[in-house]
Protein backbone atom coordinates (compact mmCIF):
# COMPACT_ATOMS: atom_id res chain seq x y z
CA UNK A 1 0.00 0.00 0.00
CA UNK A 2 1.19 3.38 -1.14
CA UNK A 3 -0.38 6.83 -0.06
CA UNK A 4 -0.55 9.70 -2.76
CA UNK A 5 -0.50 12.94 -1.42
CA UNK A 6 -1.09 14.96 -4.74
CA UNK A 7 -0.67 19.03 -4.58
CA UNK A 8 -1.29 21.92 -6.92
CA UNK A 9 -0.93 25.72 -6.41
CA UNK A 10 -3.38 26.08 -4.37
CA UNK A 11 -2.55 23.60 -1.59
CA UNK A 12 -1.47 24.60 1.94
CA UNK A 13 2.46 23.43 1.96
CA UNK A 14 2.95 24.35 5.81
CA UNK A 15 0.42 21.39 6.53
CA UNK A 16 2.25 18.62 4.66
CA UNK A 17 4.81 17.91 7.53
CA UNK A 18 2.10 17.65 10.20
CA UNK A 19 -0.10 15.44 8.19
CA UNK A 20 3.01 13.35 7.92
CA UNK A 21 3.70 12.68 10.68
CA UNK A 22 0.18 11.84 11.91
CA UNK A 23 0.43 8.58 9.59
CA UNK A 24 2.02 5.55 9.73
CA UNK A 25 5.71 5.83 9.38
CA UNK A 26 5.90 2.80 7.38
CA UNK A 27 3.69 3.56 5.06
CA UNK A 28 6.00 5.11 1.60
CA UNK A 29 4.52 8.59 0.50
CA UNK A 30 4.58 9.78 -2.61
CA UNK A 31 4.55 13.58 -2.99
CA UNK A 32 3.91 15.68 -5.91
CA UNK A 33 5.95 17.94 -5.95
CA UNK A 34 8.21 17.70 -3.05
CA UNK A 35 9.55 20.33 -2.52
CA UNK A 36 8.98 21.21 0.97
CA UNK A 37 10.49 17.75 2.37
CA UNK A 38 14.05 19.50 3.24
CA UNK A 39 14.71 21.49 6.48
CA UNK A 40 16.50 25.10 5.18
CA UNK A 41 20.08 23.34 5.73
CA UNK A 42 19.27 21.02 3.17
CA UNK A 43 18.68 18.20 5.36
CA UNK A 44 15.79 15.55 4.70
CA UNK A 45 13.12 16.06 7.44
CA UNK A 46 13.09 12.98 9.95
CA UNK A 47 9.45 11.94 9.70
CA UNK A 48 10.18 11.29 5.97
CA UNK A 49 11.95 7.97 6.45
CA UNK A 50 10.00 4.89 4.63
CA UNK A 51 9.02 7.38 2.05
CA UNK A 52 9.34 7.42 -1.82
CA UNK A 53 9.65 10.62 -3.35
CA UNK A 54 8.94 11.18 -7.33
CA UNK A 55 10.88 14.26 -9.24
CA UNK A 56 8.39 16.15 -10.76
CA UNK A 57 10.49 18.85 -12.64
CA UNK A 58 14.05 20.08 -12.76
CA UNK A 59 16.11 21.22 -9.91
CA UNK A 60 18.46 24.33 -10.23
CA UNK A 61 21.24 25.20 -7.66
CA UNK A 62 19.98 23.77 -4.50
CA UNK A 63 23.08 22.96 -3.29
CA UNK A 64 23.64 19.60 -1.08
CA UNK A 65 20.61 17.26 -0.36
CA UNK A 66 21.31 15.42 2.93
CA UNK A 67 19.43 12.60 3.41
CA UNK A 68 19.95 11.17 6.88
CA UNK A 69 17.26 8.89 7.41
CA UNK A 70 16.34 5.42 6.25
CA UNK A 71 14.23 3.87 3.74
CA UNK A 72 14.29 6.34 1.42
CA UNK A 73 13.78 6.23 -2.46
CA UNK A 74 14.37 9.31 -4.66
CA UNK A 75 13.05 8.51 -8.36
CA UNK A 76 13.54 11.38 -10.26
CA UNK A 77 11.94 10.79 -13.86
CA UNK A 78 14.73 11.31 -16.10
CA UNK A 79 14.93 15.03 -15.04
CA UNK A 80 17.67 16.88 -14.41
CA UNK A 81 19.37 18.24 -11.19
CA UNK A 82 21.98 20.80 -11.76
CA UNK A 83 24.46 21.89 -9.02
CA UNK A 84 22.64 19.68 -6.91
CA UNK A 85 24.36 16.67 -5.19
CA UNK A 86 23.47 14.30 -3.00
CA UNK A 87 25.04 13.47 0.99
CA UNK A 88 23.82 10.04 2.08
CA UNK A 89 24.57 9.24 5.41
CA UNK A 90 21.03 7.29 5.90
CA UNK A 91 20.85 3.65 5.22
CA UNK A 92 18.86 1.28 2.70
CA UNK A 93 18.20 4.92 -0.04
CA UNK A 94 18.02 4.48 -3.58
CA UNK A 95 18.93 6.76 -5.70
CA UNK A 96 17.80 6.60 -9.50
CA UNK A 97 16.62 7.82 -13.07
CA UNK A 98 17.83 11.36 -13.23
CA UNK A 99 20.57 13.33 -14.84
CA UNK A 100 23.07 15.63 -12.29
CA UNK A 101 24.92 18.52 -14.33
CA UNK A 102 27.67 19.54 -11.39
CA UNK A 103 29.94 22.74 -12.11
CA UNK A 104 30.60 23.82 -8.44
CA UNK A 105 32.44 22.48 -5.91
CA UNK A 106 30.74 21.41 -2.79
CA UNK A 107 33.62 21.34 -0.03
CA UNK A 108 31.59 20.10 2.60
CA UNK A 109 30.97 16.56 1.15
CA UNK A 110 34.43 16.51 -0.27
CA UNK A 111 33.77 17.79 -3.86
CA UNK A 112 31.24 14.49 -4.35
CA UNK A 113 28.11 14.28 -6.49
CA UNK A 114 27.00 11.46 -4.63
CA UNK A 115 28.93 11.18 -1.08
CA UNK A 116 28.21 7.95 0.58
CA UNK A 117 28.36 7.41 4.02
CA UNK A 118 25.31 4.61 4.62
CA UNK A 119 24.87 0.97 3.87
CA UNK A 120 22.24 -0.76 1.45
CA UNK A 121 22.84 2.32 -0.82
CA UNK A 122 21.48 1.26 -4.69
CA UNK A 123 22.63 4.30 -7.31
CA UNK A 124 20.47 3.33 -10.30
CA UNK A 125 20.27 5.04 -13.86
CA UNK A 126 22.45 7.93 -13.24
CA UNK A 127 23.98 10.47 -15.39
CA UNK A 128 26.04 12.48 -14.17
CA UNK A 129 28.11 15.11 -16.18
CA UNK A 130 30.76 16.93 -13.44
CA UNK A 131 32.66 19.68 -14.87
CA UNK A 132 35.50 20.61 -11.84
CA UNK A 133 36.29 23.84 -11.12
CA UNK A 134 40.37 24.94 -11.24
CA UNK A 135 42.12 23.32 -8.49
CA UNK A 136 39.96 21.73 -6.81
CA UNK A 137 39.23 18.11 -4.76
CA UNK A 138 36.65 16.28 -6.21
CA UNK A 139 34.91 13.06 -6.59
CA UNK A 140 31.64 11.87 -9.03
CA UNK A 141 30.68 9.07 -6.32
CA UNK A 142 32.57 8.72 -3.34
CA UNK A 143 32.00 6.34 -0.73
CA UNK A 144 33.61 7.20 1.89
CA UNK A 145 33.37 4.52 4.79
CA UNK A 146 35.74 4.15 7.76
CA UNK A 147 37.21 1.65 9.41
CA UNK A 148 34.90 1.81 11.90
CA UNK A 149 32.14 2.57 9.58
CA UNK A 150 32.10 0.46 6.45
CA UNK A 151 30.28 1.15 3.90
CA UNK A 152 27.78 -2.40 3.39
CA UNK A 153 26.15 -3.94 0.02
CA UNK A 154 26.95 -0.57 -1.99
CA UNK A 155 25.37 -1.22 -5.90
CA UNK A 156 26.11 1.44 -8.41
CA UNK A 157 24.33 -0.10 -12.04
CA UNK A 158 23.32 1.16 -15.26
CA UNK A 159 24.65 4.62 -14.81
CA UNK A 160 27.33 6.84 -16.40
CA UNK A 161 29.59 9.25 -14.68
CA UNK A 162 31.71 11.83 -17.24
CA UNK A 163 34.04 13.90 -15.22
CA UNK A 164 36.41 16.37 -16.29
CA UNK A 165 39.17 17.42 -13.82
CA UNK A 166 40.76 20.59 -13.54
CA UNK A 167 43.79 20.48 -11.55
CA UNK A 168 46.73 21.33 -13.57
CA UNK A 169 49.24 23.43 -10.90
CA UNK A 170 47.96 21.94 -7.91
CA UNK A 171 48.19 18.27 -6.69
CA UNK A 172 44.77 17.49 -5.40
CA UNK A 173 42.87 14.94 -6.14
CA UNK A 174 40.09 14.50 -8.60
CA UNK A 175 38.31 10.62 -9.24
CA UNK A 176 35.24 9.96 -10.94
CA UNK A 177 34.36 7.07 -8.95
CA UNK A 178 35.93 6.42 -5.41
CA UNK A 179 35.65 3.61 -3.20
CA UNK A 180 37.01 3.32 0.37
CA UNK A 181 36.32 0.96 3.07
CA UNK A 182 33.25 -0.73 1.36
CA UNK A 183 32.67 -4.31 1.69
CA UNK A 184 30.40 -6.41 -1.42
CA UNK A 185 30.28 -3.37 -3.47
CA UNK A 186 28.56 -4.32 -6.94
CA UNK A 187 29.39 -2.19 -10.19
CA UNK A 188 27.56 -3.54 -12.53
CA UNK A 189 26.46 -1.79 -16.71
CA UNK A 190 28.27 1.17 -15.73
CA UNK A 191 30.25 3.89 -17.87
CA UNK A 192 32.84 5.86 -16.00
CA UNK A 193 34.74 8.49 -18.11
CA UNK A 194 37.58 11.04 -17.07
CA UNK A 195 39.28 13.52 -18.54
CA UNK A 196 42.58 14.69 -16.31
CA UNK A 197 45.46 17.18 -17.35
CA UNK A 198 48.57 15.79 -18.11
Amino acid sequence: TVLEIFVNNDTDWTRIPSMLQSMNPKLPVLVFPQTLNFDDNGVLLKNYSNSIFYLEDDIQNFGIIEISVNNVTFIGKNYNLKNTVFYLTGNNITLCNFSMEIYHAFEDIEGSGIYIRGSDIIIDGIQMDYYVPPETQEYGIYADGTRRSIVNNLKIINSNVYFVANNVYSKVSNHCVDLYYCNNTLLENNTFTGSFPL
